[in-house]
């Protein structure tokens, strides 16, 4: 418990409360790696001796950690720590699901929409087809271990003549693509940079509005170096990082 030493709760009249206070220690302390995951937790009562704060204090920290991700209770075993920062390692054109395997992540989708629109200026300029041509809109969120994890809004030309049924964009695009269409994103140009979380991007991934977030902006090519895709994912940038191997 020494690392919590060099921490102290405000617990003057006004300040925040305890439990959000000491769960942002809890949450920086696992983000930074110094509890792994699949590890024990400090139990309630080491966190309310170290702490001096009482059991409703701790439980209501270990409440919210769990339900951002974080935590999960196991009877007759403790707290574990379920948090991992995804590091998503750009060397090749991969979908979500694909990356997802390779950490060895249980993925779902929470959230799927798809409609057919005119393109806007903005979009026709970015997915090289002319103003006001149809074009499929999806937005998505994917989760990780069923904690929300990236929202995509993805644009694909209209010539690629896509299902308007949502149950065929819950598992991956490329795949679909790949299967459905003879499709492989074979390269893509990727734009990497930081933002704050809007109210729609906060309540799709669970997180407090204005919280950092990893933006990705991406235009994907196919085999015959046609673009077919024009897409802006969202992380949480407390759970995911990126590597890039020159």
């Amino acid at each position: 418990m020494n690392m919590f030493e060099a921490y102290h709760l405000d617990k003057s009249k006004g300040a925040a409360p305890l439990y959000h206070k000491l769960k942002q220690i809890l949450k920086k302390e696992i983000e930074e790696g110094n509890f792994i995951k699949g590890s024990l937790f400090p139990c309630e009562k080491d966190l309310m001796n170290t702490f001096g704060v009482s059991r409703t204090t701790v439980r209501q920290a270990l409440g919210d950690l769990s339900n951002l991700g974080y935590l999960r209770g196991e009877r007759g075993v403790g707290t574990m720590v379920t948090f991992s920062k995804i590091n998503e390692r750009m060397q090749s054109v991969i979908s979500f699901s694909e990356e997802m395997q390779r950490h060895g992540v249980i993925m779902s989708t929470s959230h799927c929409s798809i409609g057919s629109e005119a393109a806007s200026k903005y979009i026709a300029q970015h997915l090289d087809v002319k103003e006001g041509e149809r074009v499929f809109h999806l937005i998505r969120v994917r989760c990780a271990d069923g904690v929300p994890l990236v929202y995509s809004d993805t644009y694909l030309p209209g010539c690629l003549d896509l299902p308007l049924n949502e149950a065929a964009y819950n598992a991956s695009l490329y795949d679909f693509l790949r299967k459905e269409r003879d499709i492989v994103v074979a390269s893509a140009q990727d734009t990497l940079e930081a933002m704050l979380a809007d109210g729609q991007m906060a309540a799709f991934l669970k997180i407090p509005l204005y919280t950092a977030i990893f933006k990705r902006t991406r235009k994907g090519f196919d085999q015959d170096g046609r673009q077919v895709e024009f897409s802006v994912s969202c992380y949480p940038g407390e759970k995911y990082k990126y590597t890039i191997e020159l």
